[in-house]
């Protein structure tokens, strides 16, 4: 089938055709309730909207490949044998943190370093990819993981701390950029 449609989505949908917004179901004549997005599923009365218009739908559509990437310097600290793995192989996710099992980043080398678990780590300068970016309060949500934040639509989270943070569950987002 298309690459594009999503398992159990009618490929009308994919086109931007008319959809009926209770049954899902493409619709032909005067029965058009809306149009639904081929890539979030969401549903509109305008089909310029949803027919991925650059300057409305697909800047905000979380799914759509046309909506601009929001990249971030961010730093990372980590004791020496992680860091040296990681400037080896690339980052991996953690276990488990504020926001579930990710990789986390500072907006600077001195918040990095103050929440780092010992004073003596190494802190990363790193290119982010953060995407449509979900915002959480300080407690954020151990429970996170990247399927349940695709679902909201989002590709990374903020979490809101006095210095805020940022967590990524794909480690292709991640570039090193250099060892502070």
């Amino acid at each position: 089938m298309f690459p594009f449609i999503q398992a159990g989505m009618h490929p009308a949908f994919a086109f931007g055709l008319p959809v009926n917004a209770m049954t899902g179901l493409p619709v032909f004549g005067h029965q058009v309730i809306g149009y639904q997005c081929g890539y979030c599923g969401v549903v509109s009365s305008s089909q310029d909207e949803i027919l991925h218009d650059p300057a409305i739908h697909a800047s905000s559509c979380p799914r759509s490949s046309r909506r601009p990437a929001q990249d971030m310097v961010g730093y990372h600290a980590t004791n020496a044998a992680a860091a040296k793995k990681i400037l080896a192989n690339g980052f991996r996710c953690g276990r488990k943190g504020l926001a579930g099992g990710a990789i986390y980043f500072a907006t600077s080398e001195e918040d990095a370093s103050r929440k780092s678990n010992n004073g003596n780590d190494i802190v990363l300068k790193c290119r982010v990819t953060l995407g449509r970016t979900l915002t959480l309060d300080e407690d954020g949500d151990p429970t996170m993981t990247l399927d349940k934040l695709n679902g909201k639509g989002y590709d990374s989270v903020k979490i809101l701390r006095n210095g805020d943070e940022y967590a990524v569950y794909e480690p292709s987002r991640v570039s090193v950029l250099s060892k502070c």
